[in-house]
């Protein structure tokens, strides 16, 4: 079985997968308080569906992009977890992973992650290169869909009203779109179908687009 974890937004997620079967997922509101929640919330996990940390055989965590803290305390857990039981952390970068939803092969893909203050976080990936170049950023829709000049397919967080917005804006280069998440059952079943694309490591590390905002003290 693996556990994956996700608390890059306001609400988290665990899913407990079995192959290529989901055995059960959980979403709970955890907004500053994931340090608090998330230990008690995979314990209540473990006991609903009668199994152990023996039954593991990898813990998969969401490693970016998303709030500064909600990395922070998913990787920091996913790795005490993963080095207690003597199993692997696979390191899940939530980008790569929408853009393997996509049934888009042809055109370029942009996945979108939903971030604050009017921004997102995006990534493009260029399916003409044989080694699949990609970049990301985290900026404004408008500002994003200035930089498209090829026929683009848009997959992830984002409404149903900004994808009319997106192919209003771009118009012929809009090559179709796919609001979804997560929790969305497609995209799990494409992590366990996939996973061997994401590496297994003993340790991983948060993945942050933008770097985390420290405030100083005045000297």
């Amino acid at each position: 079985m693996i556990l994956l974890i996700d608390t890059s937004n306001k609400e988290s997620l665990l899913v407990l997968a079995e192959k290529d079967r989901i055995v059960k997922k959980v979403a709970f509101s955890s907004d500053l308080e994931q340090s608090e929640k998330l230990l008690p919330s995979i314990k209540k996990l473990f006991i609903d569906c009668k199994i152990s940390e023996k039954d593991l055989e990898a813990i998969a965590v969401i490693i970016g992009p998303g709030s500064y803290t909600g990395l922070r305390v998913g990787v920091a857990t996913a790795n005490s977890l993963a080095w207690s039981y003597g199993i692997p952390v696979i390191g899940i970068d939530k980008l790569k992973l929408y853009s393997k939803a996509s049934n888009n092969k042809r055109d370029d893909v942009c996945s979108i992650v939903a971030n604050i203050r009017d921004l997102v976080y995006a990534g493009l990936f260029n399916n003409e290169s044989e080694k699949g170049s990609k970049s990301y950023s985290a900026e404004s829709l408008n500002n994003l869909l200035s930089r498209i000049h090829r026929p683009t397919f848009f997959i992830g967080e984002i409404s149903d009203k900004e994808m009319m917005k997106i192919k209003k804006k771009i118009g012929d280069k809009f090559a179709g779109g796919e609001v979804l998440a997560l929790e969305d059952k497609k995209v799990l079943k494409v992590f366990l179908k996939k996973q061997g694309s994401f590496l297994k490591k003993n340790l991983v590390v948060p993945f942050y687009i933008n770097p985390p905002h420290i405030t100083q003290l005045k000297q």
